[in-house]
């Protein structure tokens, strides 16, 4: 019977563990351009969240404004439809009477007809008109919101070109248009450094521990460079990439700046035509309230014809379109 022995290979007990530690030293201005390209990318999307608000509260006033003027546009075409009943009124009793054809019924029947028809029309459009001032308020469509107000003139005094200066150093989407241009400059210098060596020490730690020795230590530290040979004309593709992001955004910019200039030389002639019309038209509505005052009496006299009064009424109810 032959003799038999085991051999034992390997260990029942093996341990091993390892870290490594890289820090760049050295990058040729990659990770310093990209701090500052965030930074202005940051700054940039502070401005571009400061001009979504701006835009919110402006669609906010609009349908604030919109409810108002649709209430006073009722509010007129209720005046037209009282203005044509009392019409009808007096024609009947002037035909009853004899003094006037049946013609001149039709006439003021027609009339109160479209006077009505403005009026649903006029209603209508107030109902959408508070309808879109809760949903710019950002509330479900079956809430009810009520605009509190009227509608007065705007005092206002001012020159054109410090509006202009004003709203060129203000304005959010010009800041930021501003801030994403200035980060363009930094995303070219990142990509010109594409094939640029990068420094970065190491450091590495290692530890073992297994039943037939005792455990062990080790470390080792270095400095490498990292010298990119050859990319494949990668770094001279994305660097003309980023000057040409950088021209559109100049081309941008000057752009914008035209536009916001436009939008103040509109929005200052288009207040000072809007103040220069309330002003002219005050007396003139005065004056026409006192002519209809005095066609009623006259038609009621049978001094005048409803074509006549239907002229005295335009004068003072220019109606929802006008409005």
């Amino acid at each position: 019977m032959e003799d038999r022995f085991e051999i034992e290979l390997g260990t029942h007990r093996n341990w091993m563990g390892s870290a490594q530690l890289r820090q760049t030293l050295f990058t040729w201005g990659r990770a310093l351009n990209a701090y500052r390209q965030f930074q202005l990318q940051h700054r940039a999307a502070e401005f571009a969240l400061e001009r979504a608000k701006q835009t919110v509260a402006l669609q906010v006033q609009e349908a604030f404004y919109g409810v108002l003027l649709a209430r006073t546009v009722v509010e007129v075409s209720q005046a037209a439809v009282e203005q044509a009943q009392r019409r009808l009124d007096v024609a009947q009793k002037r035909y009853e009477a004899g003094t006037t054809t049946r013609l001149e019924v039709l006439q003021a029947q027609v009339g109160l007809s479209t006077a009505q028809a403005q009026r649903i029309r006029a209603e209508n459009a107030l109902q959408i008109a508070k309808q879109g001032f809760v949903l710019a308020l950002g509330l479900a469509p079956n809430n009810r919101v009520e605009a509190i107000g009227n509608l007065e003139p705007i005092a206002f005094e001012g020159e054109l070109n410090p509006l202009i200066e004003k709203a060129l150093l203000s304005r959010p989407d010009l800041r930021e248009a501003l801030y994403r241009d200035e980060a363009n400059r930094y995303l070219i210098k990142i990509a010109a450094a594409g094939n640029k060596p990068i420094v970065a020490a190491t450091a590495t730690w290692a530890w073992t521990d297994t039943e037939r020795q005792n455990p062990q230590n080790t470390w080792s530290v270095g400095v490498g460079i990292n010298f990119p040979i050859f990319d494949g004309v990668a770094t001279r593709a994305q660097k003309r990439q980023a000057e040409a992001a950088k021209r559109q955004s100049e081309q941008g910019l000057s752009m914008l700046k035209s536009g916001i200039v436009f939008e103040v030389q509109r929005a200052y002639r288009s207040f000072i035509e809007a103040q220069t019309l309330l002003e002219a038209q005050a007396d003139a509505l005065s004056q026409a309230e006192e002519a209809l005052r005095i066609a009623n009496l006259s038609f009621a006299n049978g001094v005048i014809t409803g074509v006549e009064l239907a002229e005295a009424e335009l004068g003072t109810n220019p109606g929802p379109d006008v409005l």
